[in-house]
């Protein structure tokens, strides 16, 4: 009986150790030189001249690695490393290529490109293009324009998946058919 009890307590100190250190692994924080609030739950760290991000807990979401990351985030971000830009989601990892340059122009919607071809992709988590555009617009939250060299336009539709090709003068028919 008493060798018995004796297993029960090494078995419960063995499993509130274990749970003990579970729980340290899942709530990593960090010390930090700086942060901001880039929303109601997510801040931007600097330590050692690096930038990641943390939840409202202190969490480390994405280690600090970057150059510098976007003032706004929600599910992905730009992140810079080495002078390219690319987006990243809130896991770290990559959802797009490198770019010289990348802008936001929706919640999650960006248009990037490099200085080499000198047009615009259209990068979201649903639809991404290659470096074609001339220029990116927003009309709507899911419906972009991709304005292409021949008089012609894209129609980028974030709801349907779908891209859809029309020559300019159709543009305006289209977009009254919208409202």
């Amino acid at each position: 009986m008493k060798k018995s009890i004796r297993k029960i307590k090494i078995l419960s100190i063995i499993l509130i150790l274990f749970l003990a250190i579970a729980n340290k692994k899942k709530m990593i924080s960090v010390t930090y030189d700086d942060s901001y609030l880039v929303n109601k739950n997510l801040f931007v760290y600097l330590k050692d001249n690096k930038f990641g991000i943390m939840n409202s807990d202190k969490k480390v979401l994405v280690q600090n690695e970057y150059d510098e990351i976007s003032k706004y985030i929600d599910k992905i971000f730009i992140g810079e490393k080495n002078l390219k830009y690319a987006l990243y989601n809130l896991k770290n990892k990559k959802v797009s290529k490198n770019y010289d340059y990348i802008e936001q122009i929706g919640e999650n919607e960006f248009r990037g490109g490099t200085e080499e071809i000198g047009k615009y992709a259209f990068l979201s988590e649903k639809i991404s293009t290659d470096e074609k555009y001339l220029d990116v617009i927003n009309t709507n939250k899911n419906i972009y324009i991709g304005l292409l060299e021949d008089k012609r336009v894209e129609i980028i539709n974030l709801e349907s998946k779908k891209i859809k090709i029309l020559e300019f003068t159709e543009l305006q028919k289209y977009l009254e058919n919208l409202n």
